[in-house]
């Protein structure tokens, strides 16, 4: 019984959707989270510019993007040392305006000012079985 298992042919075989089960029509990680940066432009002072994204390990920087918090610790005894975890990421950066309405204290004109906002963030990378590991564990990305 055991082994004819294999051989096994069901009348529903046919009807089976392999590619939505493997997930293979969904677009990158990168693109949902680019996509809501976007969807902030519906604050009229937020304006989507660019962004840049890269895999390659040798142009991130992870202590730029880690902090490690102690309690208890004096801040001329902490160290800058980040230890190197099992995290596989690419960084992304996104830059946005945002115009604002300020007076000027002095002579009490108002006029708009655009402040240019870069914010790096880093994002984990899918492995060929479709996981992403993050701090060592595997993860599985259900929408």
């Amino acid at each position: 019984m055991k082994s004819s298992l294999k051989t096994y042919l069901s009348k529903y075989e046919d009807e089976l959707n392999i590619d939505l089960m493997n997930k293979a029509a969904d677009a990158p990680l990168v693109d949902y989270i680019v996509d809501s940066w976007k969807s902030l432009e519906v604050i009229k002072q937020l304006k989507f510019i660019r962004y840049e994204y890269t895999e390659k390990e040798s142009e991130i920087d992870i202590n730029k993007h880690i902090y490690k918090r102690e309690k208890g610790v004096k801040k001329k005894d902490k160290h800058d040392v980040k230890f190197i975890n099992d995290s596989r990421v690419g960084r992304l950066i996104i830059y946005m305006e945002a115009t604002m309405l300020e007076e000027d204290p002095s002579t009490g004109e108002k006029r708009y000012v655009v402040y240019p906002i870069k914010k790096a963030m880093l994002i984990p990378l899918q492995d060929e079985n479709g996981y992403f590991q993050i701090k060592g564990k595997k993860f599985y990305l259900i929408f």
